[in-house]
């Protein structure tokens, strides 16, 4: 007995598939299933995170506001040393910590022009695993992505930028569920409306509070371990 499953998949293979799981986005509510037999299983519930946020280090207690800026591994637009130059007025009393993800092509100039802007800008390079990162943010602006559920399910409010236009529509389901603000596609916004946003949300501690609240309430990283229970039980009853 065979039973095939589907994950995050739009195209029309998901058609042929017994489940098919996704995070609700938008392009997963508008996908058309017409004729199709496939268990379509759309919720925050099935959404696969790289990490347990069950298994974070304990919260950190800094006595300076921390903004973590992540931009994904390999940040193939640039937007570590654009949102780095966009922050410069932000008030030295921020501590800014900027992931230079270990696909990012020439990482280590990239690391030293960051650190070189300004005092308070601090590189974390060639991390793996960003949980501990996570666990010491008030704050995190990234490329929207995997990071963007990750910080969620950490409870971390997040300013969003899309690589492109499909980025950002999912990133607007985030919002919608008060887990972050979306900015849009990144090459359409401006640095000031960067640091305005950051600025923001910097000085906003009630809305911080609701937004970590919201992301620790939609996400509990169980996705992967969920997706396997509901295989598991489709499998038994095949049989």
């Amino acid at each position: 007995i065979a039973i095939v499953a589907i994950i995050d998949d739009g195209s029309d293979a998901r058609l042929a598939a017994d489940f098919a799981y996704y995070p609700p986005v938008p392009q997963a509510r508008a996908l058309d299933w017409t004729g199709a037999r496939t268990v379509a299983r759309i919720g925050w519930e099935w959404s696969l995170l790289g990490l347990n946020p069950h298994v974070m280090p304990a919260r950190g207690i800094s006595a300076r506001p921390t903004l973590l800026v992540a931009m994904g591994g390999s940040d193939p637009q640039g937007l570590t040393l654009r949102a780095a130059q966009a922050l410069i007025p932000l008030d030295s009393a921020f501590r800014i910590r900027f992931v230079i993800g270990t696909g990012t092509k020439n990482a280590a100039k990239i690391g030293a022009s960051v650190a070189a802007l300004k005092s308070n800008f601090e590189t974390v390079e060639g991390a793996d695993d960003l949980a501990t990162e996570y666990a010491s943010a008030d704050l995190a602006l990234c490329a929207f992505g995997v990071t963007a559920y990750e910080l969620a399910a950490f409870g971390v409010p997040a300013i969003y930028l899309g690589l492109a236009e499909d980025h950002a529509r999912s990133a607007s389901a985030f919002e919608a569920a008060g887990m972050g603000i979306s900015l849009g596609v990144a090459a359409h916004v401006e640095a000031r409306d960067i640091l305005a946003s950051v600025k923001a949300l910097m000085s906003d501690s009630a809305r911080r509070r609701e937004m970590r609240h919201a992301g620790l309430s939609t996400l509990d990283g169980q996705g992967a371990a969920r997706i396997a229970a509901d295989l598991a039980a489709a499998l038994k009853e095949e049989k």
